[in-house]
């Protein structure tokens, strides 16, 4: 089980760069999303979701159309506000003093 939830959040993870790279419009990808989220049995709003969205903008695709997910997702009530909030207060600082040791 806990393999088939860890297969499903790499699909949304994938489903999100791809829809990312055509362009797709972020309520399209946010019905997606909750459709996908529905059919696996996941009630929202998601942690799991959240932590996909930041690991995808802060390390892999920081451009408008994945913020717009992201706002979609708590617009849609797909993850959870302060969750998302916390996790990206949390990345900017681990990315701020990795910086820091450069310089």
């Amino acid at each position: 089980m806990r393999e088939d939830m860890a297969a499903a959040w790499s699909g949304v993870a994938e489903f999100t760069k791809a829809a990312q790279e055509k362009g797709m419009e972020a309520v399209t990808w946010a019905v997606h999303i909750s459709a996908s989220m529905a059919s696996a049995g996941v009630t929202p709003p998601s942690p799991e979701l959240a932590h996909v969205l930041v690991s995808h903008i802060c390390w892999d695709n920081d451009v408008p159309y994945a913020w717009k997910y992201l706002e979609k997702a708590i617009a849609f009530s797909l993850a959870p506000p302060m969750l998302l909030l916390a996790l990206l207060t949390s990345r900017s600082v681990c990315l701020s003093q990795y910086v820091e040791l450069f310089y």
